[in-house]
C-alpha cells in the first residue's frame, strides 16, 4: 500500500509566477528559496513567496548541478524573515 504525503502543499499564484518566470529566463539550472508557513492543524505548507538566487560561477557553466551564491542566499534569507 502506497503511503500518502504527510502534508499538503499550496503555492500562491504570485510565488508560482515568479518561480516560473525565473525558470524561463535562466539559461542554466535555476536556484532559489521558497518562503511560507506550515499550518499544523491543516497539515498544509503554504508557499507564499519565491526568492530567485544567483548561482556560483562554475567552469562547466553549472549545466550539471548548481551551487547557490552565498551572498544571494543571505539576501534571500533576510527577505524571508
Amino acid at each position: 500500500k502506497a503511503q500518502a504525503q504527510p502534508f499538503a502543499v499550496r503555492v500562491s499564484p504570485d510565488a508560482f509566477f515568479l518561480a516560473d518566470l525565473h525558470a524561463h529566463l535562466s539559461e542554466s539550472e535555476i536556484i532559489g528559496l521558497l518562503g511560507g508557513r506550515y499550518v499544523e492543524s491543516e497539515r498544509c505548507m503554504y508557499i507564499q513567496a519565491a526568492f530567485p538566487c544567483k548561482a556560483m560561477e562554475r567552469s562547466d557553466a553549472g549545466r550539471t548541478d548548481v551551487e547557490m551564491d552565498p551572498v544571494s542566499q543571505i539576501s534571500a534569507g533576510d527577505a524571508i524573515v
